[in-house]
């Protein structure tokens, strides 16, 4: 997962340079994968006597590595959403010296993953590229109340410059360099993605490719180098849950600069990993032959998920991790190959992923956000740095949270709860173009077994906290949000920083015309998509989001967590500015495997007025 990231520059914490995200999970950085990893000759391959030495310990500060799709995200910077437009002058000035930050923090990553996508028209810059310097820019202006620009700012600059036209096209990076097209993506020429240069209009709906027959599917794994070997990890043996925790700990998500890491907690991956109806063969390692060292792992967890009108099985495919010190030697592609090949034994041939570097080709692209709760400790951990012209006293105001919630009947959620929960949250989800289909089982499983369990009068193992708004007059549920825990470490902190960051996770509210008289379930209701909502609609909506998730950073910040952090998916663009959420410098590209479905708005712009994107990933 995830998604995001990490503040990773070698400037002025005040002028913040981009983290370049890369993506040790999905992402074919260390790939680039031609074939397969036991065709010893070819450059990168892994060849004999090529098997480094495991450090025993891993627990000091790693060797810089990419970042990943699911980077501790980085507010540095700016993290109170600006206000005012920005003179061109102004950006002017800036312009050159952020598209310089971009390519140096790119090469310092060695992560061609993020060039800008190859095929735009010779008059638009491609918008991984615009995104990254508004982020940059709108970053460095810092302070509360800042100011902002969008796209059409960064494009008017960049032609008046007199940039060439390669480098608006995506074709070519800042002087000529970070080329990257679909010749560049080996592996994904390959596969069934949609190609980058396709026209949306020639865009067809549903599968690329059409579903194997038995006899088609490559009954026994691939083929590795003979130091390697596979293995189907068994998570509920604690010492093999501890050995990918362990993995993915120290090699799955880094800054550039190795300045954060995740810690995944055993629980996390125990509820991310084994959700109902899992599959125990598709969490595949890779060990060393000798020693038995796990120094690889994909892992896959079957999702009902609606693409606009259809309904299919799909794979949510997560945690692919190579050691860093195999990074090159191109197993993330025969891990992919593998995992793919286990899926379509079990009948499944379509996949959704994430990633926060570019790859053939995204159906949307979102951006994080931040909202500081405890903004010292950020600070003094290094994940963000005090504004321009702005003290620490002046930032602990702004960013003060009230001391009690304010909606009236807000309390945690009970088991009784369930079944109206999961009526509320499928309607919700509905509205959106891209969204799984949650079972009764389901719900429960992600908002009620997450919670953890009571032990001795305290609560324990909890990796979701949910919350429900019961109507104080009828009892009926009217609303519900909810958030999960996933920490990061500040290794370049003495001692060692633990940053507690919760993220948005699902939420519903009956404010929309698709979820206001449910009912009891028993009679279907019609589905208004949140695109046909009128601005009244709307209005309503984010009055009613504003408040409900208002309190749910309140929540978050008395549990003791220090960022609250947020994609800008779901109805998320209504709420985040007004509630002080900054724009951070992460964004996550959503991918589906073997489906073709025309782009879907991601909420990055606020010409955007939302997201269709209703899929949390972890």
């Amino acid at each position: 997962m995830a998604e995001s990231t990490l503040p990773s520059s070698s400037v002025d914490p005040a002028q913040p340079a981009p983290a370049v995200p890369d993506l040790s999970e999905l992402s074919v950085d260390e790939s680039s994968p031609a074939p397969p990893p036991n065709n010893d000759g070819d450059e990168g391959a892994y060849g004999d006597g090529d098997l480094p030495e495991f450090s025993e310990d891993e627990s000091s500060a790693p060797t810089p590595a990419p970042s990943s799709s699911r980077a501790p995200p980085s507010s540095r910077g700016k993290v109170v959403p600006g206000k005012k437009k920005i003179p061109l002058s102004n950006l002017k000035k800036k312009l050159g010296s952020a598209a310089g930050a971009i390519t140096s923090t790119k090469a310092a990553a060695k992560d061609k993953e993020n060039a800008p996508e190859a095929g735009k028209s010779s008059d638009a810059m491609s918008d991984e590229m615009l995104d990254k310097i508004m982020a940059q820019f709108n970053a460095e202006q810092g302070g509360e109340g800042g100011a902002s620009f969008q796209r059409v700012d960064v494009q008017k600059m960049m032609e008046q410059l007199g940039v060439n036209k390669q480098y608006l096209t995506g074709k070519e990076g800042l002087m000529g360099k970070g080329t990257k097209d679909m010749a560049s993506h080996k592996f994904w020429a390959t596969q069934p993605v949609t190609k980058l240069n396709t026209a949306p209009e020639d865009l067809r709906e549903g599968p690329l490719e059409p579903n194997k027959q038995p006899e088609e599917i490559r009954q026994e794994p691939y083929d590795l180098h003979k130091d390697f070997k596979w293995v189907t990890v068994d998570l509920k043996n604690p010492g093999e849950l501890k050995e990918v925790q362990e993995l993915l700990s120290h090699n799955y998500v880094e800054d550039v600069q190795a300045t954060f890491r995740f810690d995944y907690a055993a629980d996390f991956l125990e509820w991310a990993l084994m959700p109902p109806g899992y599959v125990a063969d598709w969490h595949i390692g890779i060990r060393v032959a000798n020693t038995g060292k796990l120094v690889a792992f994909i892992s896959g967890v079957p999702l009902d998920l609606r693409v606009r009108n259809v309904t299919k099985r799909f794979t949510e495919i997560n945690f692919l991790c190579v050691h860093k010190k195999l990074r090159s030697k191109r197993l993330a592609p025969i891990l992919i190959k593998e995992v793919t090949r286990r899926t379509h034994l079990r009948g499944i041939f379509q996949a959704i992923y994430t990633a926060g570097v570019f790859l053939p080709t995204p159906v949307t692209r979102c951006q994080y956000y931040h909202r500081s709760l405890n903004p010292k400790k950020l600070v003094d951990a290094g994940f963000t740095s005090i504004p321009r012209n702005s003290t620490m006293a002046r930032m602990m105001r702004h960013y003060k949270v009230p001391e009690t919630t304010t909606i009236p009947g807000l309390r945690e959620i009970e088991k009784k709860d369930l079944k109206a929960v999961g009526r509320l949250l499928r309607a919700f989800l509905a509205r959106m173009d891209l969204a799984p289909l949650l079972s009764n089982k389901d719900v429960e499983y992600a908002l009620w077994n997450g919670r953890g369990k009571d032990v001795n009068g305290k609560r324990v193992e909890q990796v979701t906290w949910t919350y429900v708004v019961e109507d104080p007059e009828t009892k009926a549920i009217t609303d519900m949000f909810s958030f999960y825990t996933l920490p990061s470490t500040a290794v370049k902190v003495k001692p060692h920083t633990v940053i507690n960051a919760a993220y948005l996770y699902y939420y519903a509210t009956t404010a929309t015309p698709s979820t206001n008289n449910l009912g009891d379930g028993s009679v279907a209701t019609p589905v208004t998509h949140w695109q046909s909502e009128t601005p009244e609609e709307r209005k309503v909506l984010k009055d009613r989001l504003v408040t409900l998730i208002g309190d749910a950073t309140i929540l978050a910040h008395q549990a003791g967590f220090d960022v609250f952090n947020a994609l800008t998916l779901q109805d998320n663009s209504l709420f985040l500015e007004d509630l002080k959420f900054g724009r951070g410098d992460g964004f996550l590209h959503y991918y589906l495997y073997n489906y073709s479905t025309k782009p879907m708005l991601g909420g990055i712009d606020a010409a955007d007025g939302g997201s269709g994107v209703g899929v949390v990933m972890l």
